[in-house]
């Protein structure tokens, strides 16, 4: 808290019991808190254990009831690397994709992840749903990204926005 009053951002969690090392949600007294203080609270759903692409198990993601934007993030060093290789948990939950795990993820398997209610966009509901495709670290990889982002816009209108947070790159 008194990282707020100073005027900065916090990072809060408790540490998970099962996984030292590992923060989950905090308590519900010190979220509670934080929501009457913070201007914005964004809140980690569901890790890939630092991979750049992720299909949900079961039960996931946990989102709060009273979230209004889920962000779906996905990164784009992921094109053209096998399945099983850059997307966590494919091998367990990703069979509804129809592909191996030595398929190379491509445009048209990365719009069914995101676009997806076993994918991505799973548990959204109602909610505002925006897709961040990030890692557009070079010209052939936005153009990869700017295919899936208008693929997502006029098949599925999904708002996505593909950006390089390494370059502090925006691409619209």
């Amino acid at each position: 808290m008194k990282l707020w009053e100073k005027g900065c951002y916090a990072v809060t969690g408790a540490i998970d019991e099962k996984a030292p090392g590992k923060l989950v949600f905090p308590d519900t007294e010190l979220y509670m808190a934080a929501q009457s203080m913070a201007d914005l609270i964004l809140l980690e759903s569901d890790g890939a254990k630092c991979l750049p692409c992720k299909v949900p198990r079961k039960g996931e993601p946990i989102i709060v009831m009273d979230c209004k934007l889920v962000i779906g993030v996905m990164g784009m060093s992921a094109l053209g690397r096998e399945m099983g290789e850059c997307c966590f948990r494919f091998d367990s939950d990703g069979k509804w994709l129809g592909v191996s795990s030595d398929h190379l993820l491509d445009e048209e398997v990365a719009v069914k992840i995101l676009s997806s209610e076993m994918g991505t966009r799973k548990s959204v509901d109602d909610r505002r749903y925006i897709v961040v495709l990030n890692q557009c670290d070079n010209e052939e990889i936005l153009a990869r990204a700017e295919r899936i982002s208008s693929t997502l816009a006029s098949e599925h209108r999904i708002e996505s926005v593909c950006c390089s947070l390494q370059s502090g790159q925006h691409m619209g």
